[in-house]
């Protein structure tokens, strides 16, 4: 009921439709959502980033501060994609053209993995929830014309391919 009621809330003109997404946890959950920060209209210019929250059971808490991985003018971080680790924290990942960035809330903090890039390349991407101490996140690599499936893992170090090339 309350998630509901925050994507009610949140629906605001944002020059590009905007994005929700929850995972659940306990009595409470996280939601993460795409939020216009500028927009320009003279030069339909916007500058969106990634927001989460958690509800507590009676209130609502922003974690940190807007997500993106570029700081440039314009920078668009779109399709947010959300997932529990096995603390019941988040992990989020979304697509800021043309890379695929995911960023951990350690409790205190947004912390990068790597630089927070997970590639250069990544679309549609899906975290794969509770897989271990590391992330897992699979998504779609477009080469040209095509695109392909990979599935990538954190080792504590860098990420390492699962799967790779799998036809979409």
């Amino acid at each position: 009921d309350q998630l509901v009621r925050f994507a009610a809330a949140r629906k605001k003109p944002l020059g590009i439709g905007a994005a929700i997404v929850a995972a659940l946890a306990g009595i409470g959950g996280y939601v993460a959502w795409e939020q216009n920060k500028a927009w320009n209209e003279a030069q339909n210019l916007g500058n969106m980033r990634i927001s989460v929250a958690r509800w507590s059971g009676s209130n609502w808490t922003t974690l940190g501060g807007p997500l993106a991985g570029g700081t440039s003018p314009g920078a668009m971080a779109l399709a947010p994609t959300l997932a529990l680790d096995n603390s019941d924290l988040p992990v989020v990942a979304w697509q800021e053209s043309p890379d695929l960035y995911l960023r951990r809330w350690d409790g205190s903090a947004w912390q990068s993995f790597a630089g927070g890039k997970v590639d250069q390349q990544g679309w549609e991407a899906l975290l794969l929830p509770r897989s271990g101490t590391n992330p897992t996140i699979a998504f779609k690599f477009y080469t040209g014309t095509a695109a392909d499936i990979f599935v990538r893992t954190w080792n504590g170090t860098s990420w390492t391919q699962v799967v790779s090339n799998l036809s979409a």
